[in-house]
C-alpha cells in the first residue's frame, strides 16, 4: 500500500500512477481533515484500509469502505 499526503491534485495524480504502476492499493489523505482530532475521521480511514493485525479487530472496526458522493 502506498500512503500518501496529497497537497495537490498533481501530487495524488503522481503517487496514483506510481502505485498503480507497481500493482500497490493507493490511499491520500488531505491534512485538513486531520488537523483537528476527530475519532471518527481517523475510523473511517482505519476500516477503509482493512484489519490485517495479529489480534482480533478492536471493537469499533466494521471494515466499511470509506464513500464519497461520488461512490454511487
Amino acid at each position: 500500500m502506498v500512503v500518501g499526503l496529497m497537497d495537490s491534485i498533481a501530487d495524488y495524480e503522481r503517487l496514483a500512477g506510481f502505485a498503480k504502476s507497481a500493482g500497490l492499493y493507493f490511499s491520500a489523505t488531505d491534512f485538513s481533515y486531520y488537523a483537528n482530532f476527530r475519532s471518527d475521521n481517523f475510523i473511517d480511514t482505519l476500516n477503509d484500509w482493512g484489519w490485517y493485525g495479529v489480534a482480533e479487530a478492536p471493537l469499533w472496526y466494521t471494515g466499511e469502505p470509506w464513500t464519497t458522493p461520488t461512490d454511487t
